[in-house]
């Protein structure tokens, strides 16, 4: 079983907003967890009370020396192969889910 918190730089919305961390621990395991953040995008938006919530500034989350939000998914996923039981679980699961999966 997966415990998963994934923050955006907004609510929900993959076609507006962008992933910059992921923390997930493997409940099984709770030695085995994956920790990363990726640089937000210049198209996606980033809200304020986001920034507010996260206590992070907009040229944190567009900071470029970060990897891609693309590859933060891909090692995420990677991380997540190891894992023997691939339920997510989440405070708030729809949203660390995402409607749109």
């Amino acid at each position: 079983m997966i415990v998963v918190d994934i923050e955006t730089s907004g609510n929900f919305d993959p076609e507006r907003n962008g992933i910059w961390q992921i923390g997930a621990v493997d409940f099984k395991n709770p030695k085995n967890t994956f920790l990363e953040e990726a640089r937000i995008d210049d198209e996606d938006n980033i809200e304020e009370e986001a920034l507010k919530v996260i206590g992070k500034t907009r040229e944190y989350l567009r900071d470029r020396n970060k990897q891609s939000q693309r590859q933060l998914l891909e090692n995420f996923f990677k991380w997540a192969e190891n894992v023997k039981n691939k339920i997510l679980v989440a405070h708030n699961t729809p949203f660390d889910y995402g409607s749109y999966v």
